[in-house]
């Protein structure tokens, strides 16, 4: 009888054991999944629309007639072909033709590059320099942006001035007759260049990533959450200009 009751005592030890064994792993992966789902998140600093000064300039000349456009083409966030370098939160400012939007890339794709190229004394998300082009030849090489890092990821908010979808111009029929002609952008791409080999103003034939920004289809609809991020006292603070990271490699 004693050792029946030893054995039952010890099967009790045995399976509470489990139980707590089991009840430890599970809370260690339900934390590691909120850990990576809240390393997903873009941070706050450049989640929201950035506001500079022309953008501040419009809403007040018509606050009531300004207009942003979200443009959702794609699913979820946009990735280069070997998905190292991804967009999101693309945005139009439709009467001054401004577009922004959020670059992702995370540690190990600046690994990667500085196993290439060698490492250089940058700051994580001063490593790469963007340019913004189309389907009709246009390239748009200055921008604005915010900068903010998490444990795994580097994100910039691009803002590029003046990047219109559609160019006016004419046209001499056989007929003799000049005709009004109108252009419309049908693809807009994303360009990202190792910061060093842009020199003097010069790209690279090739982009060492790209990433589609807009497509003639994609679908647009109003900015939702405008109301919610329109500019406060200083709205301009913490924009930098592309053209500051030129000035730092002639400093150096």
């Amino acid at each position: 009888m004693f050792g029946r009751g030893r054995a039952g005592n010890n099967m009790r030890i045995f399976f509470k054991t489990i139980k707590y064994i089991l009840l430890a792993a599970m809370a260690i992966m339900l934390g590691a999944l909120i850990y990576l789902l809240w390393t997903e998140r873009d941070p706050s600093a450049v989640r929201s629309l950035a506001w500079s000064e022309e953008t501040v300039e419009r809403y007040k000349a018509s606050e009531d007639g300004f207009r942003v456009m979200s443009i959702t083409g794609f699913d979820g966030r946009t990735y280069s072909q070997d998905g190292a370098v991804g967009i999101s939160r693309v945005s139009h400012v439709v009467d001054i033709d401004e577009w922004q939007m959020l670059v992702r890339y995370n540690d190990s794709t600046l690994r990667a590059v500085e196993e290439k190229r060698g490492k250089v004394d940058l700051a994580d998300t001063e490593r790469f320099i963007f340019t913004l082009s189309d389907d009709l030849g246009h390239v748009y090489t200055e921008y604005r942006f915010l900068t903010a890092k998490t444990s795994r990821h580097n994100y910039l908010r691009l803002v590029f001035d003046g990047v219109p979808l559609a160019f006016s111009g004419e046209e001499t029929g056989e007929d003799g007759q000049t005709r009004a002609t109108v252009s419309r952008v049908r693809e807009m791409q994303l360009n990202v260049y190792c910061r060093e080999d842009v020199r003097e103003g010069e790209y690279p034939a090739s982009p060492m990533y790209h990433v589609y920004v807009y497509a003639g289809n994609a679908a647009q609809y109003d900015y939702k959450n405008l109301k919610n991020e329109l500019p406060g006292e200083t709205p301009t603070e913490g924009l930098r200009s592309s053209s500051e990271l030129f000035r730092k490699d002639t400093e150096q």
